[in-house]
């Protein structure tokens, strides 16, 4: 039997993203979250992740990339960390996103 091609690719490489296939093997990681993780890698390395921003560029509402959001930290490709002053308000928030699972 001759093997048939069953994926088609852009020739075009200018707008790939290398990626560590790990995080896309992982079956503790539902598809919706293996998704959002690939979206945010391709992201440029300083950019500012939040989860309503990001909202924006898909068809998923706010609860559902919430909920991808969690599934990733609970899994430690992405980590929260509260900025507070020094009265303890809060002043932002970083979302800190890793390839590989870490424990930052």
């Amino acid at each position: 039997m001759v093997a048939m091609k069953t994926i088609f690719r852009k020739g075009n490489k200018q707008r790939w993203v290398t990626l560590d296939k790990g995080f896309l093997e992982n079956p503790a990681l539902s598809l919706k979250a293996k998704g959002l993780l690939a979206y945010l890698l391709s992201l440029p390395n300083d950019w500012e992740t939040h989860p309503t921003e990001i909202e924006e560029h898909s068809s998923d509402g706010i609860d559902s990339t919430r909920a991808a959001f969690g599934e990733l930290e609970r899994n430690e490709y992405i980590r929260h960390v509260v900025e507070r002053d020094e009265k303890g308000k809060i002043t932002r928030g970083i979302y800190y996103i890793c390839e590989l699972p870490t424990s930052l």
